[in-house]
């Protein structure tokens, strides 16, 4: 026996409760394969680690955490669309600690990612730019007013440079380091390439981008110069098949985490996009995942609720070698 932590929201630091939790079968079965040096696949095992935030207002508490980015093992940033702000969470030894990055930023933010050089940048919905913030919270740059209609998700390439996706245009758009438009992502005349709603978006270790298209219930892939790779996908509930994907990140070995929306799941799959397995489900207590992400430790981090994203899981991930033997 060993006490699993759960997180509730409070005004100031986020109140421990200790839960006993019974560890005796907690690693993963790999099955009665024999061991072959030939065809060897990563397998993720997950534990629970805790759960934090509620509905409400008040610090550590949230309406809608549309995101969360890894600032480092010990700090957080959440997202809330509906009260415009982004929450700071600080690991303390016993606690976590919220605080607010920007605020005086009142406006719907949807998501967040790290630049190179540690600032944050953020998708303002209503403004219709990206802003970028200091860790201390000032802004120091504001961006794409001229283009953007929506924008939603975004992350940071091995350049420096800004992807992000806009629902409305239902277009990538790339952006120099500086806030300069680059280019558009995709052919929308071509409908392999093209997007309904595109969602979220990140960078694998192959610096490919990864775009969650909840339109087409589908993950787009494309090299670093912005060219069309591949996708996976399609509508359904079987293994493999999505119903809106939202937040999608990728861990050490490339694998492609993604927020199964409507089917209440996380699934993963190979860099290359064959699926592997669902590593969350609502087996886990999770409804409706919208935001995800994953630590240098293998932590992962996943806003959900029944309606709106109120609260936040982790989950401790661990690699496990399962090795076939075909002779």
């Amino acid at each position: 026996m060993i006490p699993l932590i759960y997180f509730s929201g409070t005004n100031d630091n986020i109140e421990v409760d200790t839960l006993p939790v019974d560890t005796s079968d907690d690693q993963c079965s790999l099955g009665s394969s024999k061991i072959s040096i030939h065809e060897v696949t990563e397998v993720v095992c997950e534990q629970f680690v805790c759960a934090f935030g509620s509905k409400g207002k008040q610090l550590g508490q949230f309406e809608d955490a549309k995101d969360i980015t890894c600032l480092s093992q010990y700090e957080l940033i959440i997202t809330d669309l509906i009260l415009g702000r982004l929450q700071k969470i600080t690991k303390e030894e016993n606690s976590l600690k919220p605080t607010l990055l920007a605020p005086r930023e009142t406006t719907p933010v949807w998501a967040t990612t790290t630049t190179l050089g540690g600032n944050i940048a953020a998708t303002m919905y209503t403004e219709r730019c990206v802003k970028v913030f200091n860790r201390f919270g000032t802004c120091v740059l504001t961006f794409g007013e001229q283009v953007l209609q929506a924008p939603r998700g975004i992350t940071c390439d091995s350049k420096d440079r800004l992807i992000v996706t806009d629902e409305k245009l239902g277009m990538i758009l790339m952006f120099e380091p500086d806030g300069t438009f680059c280019r558009f992502l995709g052919d929308l005349g071509n409908q392999q390439e093209g997007f309904l709603k595109p969602r979220y978006v990140c960078v694998n270790i192959n610096h490919d981008i990864l775009v969650s298209d909840s339109g087409t219930h589908s993950v787009k892939i494309f090299n670093s110069d912005g060219r069309f790779r591949k996708s996976f996908g399609s509508f359904g509930k079987k293994d493999g098949q999505l119903k809106c994907p939202y937040g999608l990140c990728t861990n050490s070995t490339g694998e492609i985490l993604v927020a199964d929306h409507y089917n209440n799941r996380i699934s993963v799959f190979t860099k290359d996009g064959a699926f592997v397995r669902h590593v969350i489900s609502s087996s886990h207590g999770l409804y409706h995942p919208q935001g995800i992400a994953i630590d240098s430790n293998n932590y992962l981090y996943i806003t959900h609720g029944q309606f709106k994203a109120t609260e936040i899981l982790t989950f401790k991930l661990t690699a496990k070698m399962h090795e076939y033997d075909f002779d």
